[in-house]
């Protein structure tokens, strides 16, 4: 596909690059599969090996835009590499390890077009691993089976501090908006919150539960898990913005219990999984005993790890079955041999 063709279109797609070689060719052809095709593909290569480059010169030939960087700088200086850089109606900021789903554009922009008061959408999207397959889990609840609109911060901060969100590499944007917010570093990892919370004062920010992209999760991935400090900071701005409002304040206290008791319960689970029996109950006493648990969270939780295992166990009785099941196919076949 030449690009040049599709100089009609209204959107701009920019890939975010970083040595990903064995991905960024699989995220531009989910680009270029599009039932609706991008006006431009934009590669912002943030410093690189020349292998990444390499890895995608054919792509290069039909028109996708190259754009490097002689060194590594930081993931926001790149990110703002976009601001005011193309004139497209929409922008759309994808990661170099995911992929879209065919009609990922065509759905997101007719939701936009349908309603000229959302300034941008977000979607939900499969779990993929780093060779590309899905393993059964989406990237938001399945539970949210309704389009959700946000007019006010408080409403994203209650929806992320209740430990959803906005997929950030899902969201398609009206270009003069993404271009009208500055990403703030305070929060490292959780910027994209702060920007949405920021986004929102000019707009209604639209989710909906339509599944169009695909996130992979692998071990060289951006979006690791974030520690304690930084958990503290996001708290903290939970905070500070919504002391002017005394219910939702108290809702996100309690939302902010939950999602520590989980955090800290998850390290125990690892402490049984390495049979660490006595580091673990010391480990479970001491979180027992801080102010934030939140003993229906332990509860919810023990369920959890109980239908695990169950399944765990279920799936090694189907795999002992097979096993006997063949073994004795191989019986019953050497039996009627004749020799």
């Amino acid at each position: 596909m030449i690009l040049s063709e599709n100089l009609n279109s209204n959107i701009t797609v920019f890939v975010l690059s970083h040595n990903r070689p064995q991905y960024l060719p699989d995220a531009i052809e989910s680009i270029l599969n599009q039932t609706k095709k991008p006006r431009e593909i934009i590669i912002l290569d943030n410093g690189s090996t020349n292998d990444v480059k390499q890895s995608i010169q054919k792509y290069l030939k039909d028109g996708v835009i190259w754009v490097g960087s002689d060194k590594s700088n930081s993931v926001f200086w790149n990110i703002k590499r976009t601001k005011n850089r193309t004139d497209s109606k929409y922008i759309f900021i994808m990661h170099d390890d995911d992929r879209l789903c065919y009609n990922f554009l065509e759905k997101q922009i007719q939701f936009l077009e349908r309603n000229p008061n959302i300034i941008s959408v977000g979607c939900n999207g499969y779990l993929i691993n780093n060779k590309g397959n899905r393993f059964g889990y989406l990237v938001t609840s399945k539970k949210r089976k309704e389009i959700e609109f946000y007019h006010s911060i408080y409403e994203i901060i209650s929806l992320y501090s209740s430990g959803q969100c906005i997929p950030f590499p899902s969201i398609v944007y009206r270009t003069e908006f993404w271009n009208a917010i500055d990403f703030k570093k305070e929060l490292g990892p959780g910027t994209d919150m702060v920007f949405l919370c920021e986004l929102v004062k000019l707009g209604i920010i639209a989710y909906q539960p339509t599944i169009l992209f695909q996130y992979r999760m692998h071990t060289n991935q951006g979006s690791k898990s974030l520690n304690e400090d930084v958990y503290k900071k996001i708290e903290n701005f939970y905070k500070r913005n919504c002391r002017n409002n005394p219910a939702l304040y108290k809702i996100i206290l309690s939302n902010i219990s939950k999602a520590k008791t989980r955090r800290f319960l998850d390290k125990w689970k690892w402490y049984l999984v390495k049979k660490k029996l006595i580091r673990s109950l010391a480990y479970l006493f001491f979180i027992m005993r801080k102010s934030w648990f939140d003993w229906h969270e332990l509860i919810f939780f023990s369920i959890g790890l109980i239908f695990k295992f169950i399944n765990i166990n279920e799936q090694k009785k189907k795999k002992i079955i097979q096993k006997y099941k063949k073994n004795g196919d191989v019986l019953k076949n050497a039996s009627s041999h004749e020799w």
